[in-house]
């Protein structure tokens, strides 16, 4: 294995998902940044007056105020579609990834390269677990970005036009603490939903047909078999269905008591999502991803 190979599986994986890895993050952008412009074009002149006297309310923000929270607020706002989306695109990223190339016969192709099983596997790991939520993330980021020199313009027109200064609220918003925080989430976000991303191949890898069947209708099957013995039983509880349920959600008891403890917001987000990586998931994760590799070396051609 070398640079050269590496970064030839991942300019392939960028290849064959050029669309919905480039073009869908920039047109969730534009929409983003064009929706509120035309909004702000249809603004009558009194809803401006009512803007100005937002502003100059703004200039007075009460000590016990938290500014840095509501900016993080706002910014995991703007992010949030851009993350939904990454979301969907990863699921479908990890489904169709093995069962594309078995299904065109590009498999042959890509197996007649010098580049093992054991790499292909790793970078389509790294490709949806990482690389994915990366670019949107990095387009959020300058859709942000472009919000902000928006904001600068604005301050400079109320600061010029109407005496409102809001130069001192940059300082108190922690905007970059904020987008530094959503971004060291990717990697504990990422460990976390390791084992599903590991599940996802596994259905894609062993899928003849309908991949997305064979990755969700065995847990489905599970889940009902289960609820029916517990039913029949007179069980108290599902212990698959429960134990699948607390893993997949984030407890949200841990934040209020983070934030008891003093710590902010961002922190508590962070510390939640390091409490979900746990060894046994991550064992399972392993070997499932052994297992797909073990497919395409040996049944990629069937």
């Amino acid at each position: 294995m070398n640079t050269l190979q590496v970064t030839t599986c991942f300019k392939r994986e960028m290849w064959e998902f050029k669309k919905i890895f480039l073009y869908l993050p920039t047109f969730i952008a534009v929409l983003v940044l064009v929706a509120p412009a035309i909004q702000f074009m249809l603004l009558q002149d009194y809803q401006f007056n009512r803007i100005a006297d937002t502003f100059e309310q703004a200039q007075q923000v009460p000590s016990h105020v938290d500014l840095g929270k509501i900016v993080f607020a706002i910014i995991t706002a703007l992010f949030m579609p851009f993350v939904l989306t990454a979301m969907v695109i990863q699921n479908y990223y990890f489904i169709t990834c093995f069962f594309d190339e078995r299904r065109d016969l590009s498999v042959y192709f890509w197996r007649s390269l010098p580049v093992t099983d054991s790499l292909t596997v790793a970078v389509k790991l790294v490709t949806g677990a990482l690389l994915i939520p990366a670019i949107f993330l990095l387009a959020a980021s300058l859709t942000l970005a472009v919000f902000l020199l928006l904001g600068a313009l604005a301050s400079v027109v109320m600061s010029a036009g109407y005496d409102i200064s809001l130069w001192h609220l940059w300082g108190n918003a922690e905007i970059f603490t904020s987008l530094g925080s959503l971004w060291l989430s990717l990697l504990p976000y990422s460990l976390w939903l390791l084992p599903v991303y590991a599940w996802l191949m596994l259905a894609s890898m062993l899928a003849n047909k309908a991949p997305f069947l064979w990755a969700f209708l065995p847990l489905v099957i599970l889940i009902l078999v289960e609820a029916l013995i517990v039913k029949s039983l007179g069980l108290s509880s599902a212990f698959f269905a429960q134990l699948l349920l607390d893993y997949l959600t984030l407890p949200m008891g841990l934040l209020e008591q983070y934030l008891q403890q003093g710590d902010s917001f961002k922190q508590a987000s962070l510390k939640i999502l390091f409490s979900k990586i746990e060894l046994a998931p991550f064992l399972l994760a392993a070997g499932l991803i052994y297992l797909t590799w073990w497919l395409r070396v040996n049944r990629s051609h069937n």
